[in-house]
């Protein structure tokens, strides 16, 4: 669900009609702005020109709030894209060009002659952009942080309650062919890599590829259980049973009934010695 979004304030909103009042009225001009804002007229078009470029601004922000509450993007695109045009685009420069055309009549000057259709009302229409262009992005910034926080929340409610079920919440990647799975790491007898490929075996005989390094895993499963008897292979301690001896120094992992591994069960000289204090330990833990 989106997030209400808060735009721009008013005070925001008069600060950049100010600004684009005064490129309106003066940045077309010749003349120094000093110059410019001395004189009695350039206050007299500001007076005009600033509180209706406010009125603009404030209909594109209440426009914008509207189709959020009643066209969301995540729903209606389409829709809300075609009616953000219209209403908050084409209505705005038709109304301004019907309200300055006005302007001209009451005073009686040349519309046509003013030039104003060729600096001035790209000056509006930049505006306007700009303004659309910066509420959309604010919109998909904040929903998208939102949902960040809510599929976070999410993530740690199912968490716990897995825990809670005795079961671990880690999931791991694993790919067959084009399909991408997701296996818990209570499925999973053991991780082993080969040849710069990595693969993950579990209690059921089935095998998947995993695009992690041996590293990684390491780093991801600390604590969880697993330990790694060899360069290629890193063993869940819940499919050891024990280790018998084998070779000079080294062992070979015993595994419980009813799991069958086609990898090196073979524990290094240098992994030997802890390799059997971890199961001691879990067994006592047993």
């Amino acid at each position: 669900m989106a997030s209400e979004v808060r735009y721009f304030p008013r005070w925001v909103l008069a600060v950049l009609a100010i600004v684009v009042s005064h490129h309106v009225v003066a940045g077309t001009q010749d003349k120094d702005t000093l110059q410019i804002v001395r004189q009695l007229n350039y206050y007299v078009a500001m007076a005009f020109s600033w509180p209706f470029t406010y009125l603009l601004m404030w209909w594109v922000h209440f426009c914008v709030r509207r189709l959020d509450a009643r066209v969301p993007w995540q729903l209606y695109w389409q829709r809300r894209l075609v009616l953000q045009l219209l209403l908050c685009v084409v209505l705005v420069i038709l109304m301004d060009l019907w309200v300055v055309r006005l302007y001209f009549w009451v005073f009686d000057n040349d519309f046509s002659a003013s030039g104003y259709m060729r600096t001035e009302l790209l000056i509006i229409l930049w505006m306007v952009m700009f303004m659309n262009a910066v509420y959309t992005a604010w919109f998909f910034s904040r929903n998208y942080f939102h949902g960040l926080r809510v599929n976070g929340r999410l993530k740690a409610d199912l968490d716990r309650m897995v825990m809670s079920q005795g079961a671990s919440p880690i999931r791991i990647d694993a790919h067959l062919g084009n399909k991408l799975l997701q296996v818990s790491l209570d499925e999973v007898a053991c991780f082993e890599r080969h040849e710069n490929i990595g693969h993950v075996h579990l209690k059921t005989g089935k095998v998947y590829v995993v695009d992690r390094t041996m590293p990684s895993l390491l780093e991801m499963l600390e604590g969880a259980g697993f330990f790694q008897i060899n360069r290629s292979v890193l063993i869940s301690l819940s499919v050891v049973l024990g280790v018998e001896k084998y070779g000079r120094a080294q062992g070979l992992v015993l595994l419980v009934e009813g799991v069958s591994l086609e990898v090196s069960l073979v524990v290094s000289r240098s992994r030997m010695n802890a390799f059997r204090k971890v199961i001691s330990a879990n067994g006592d833990g047993k």
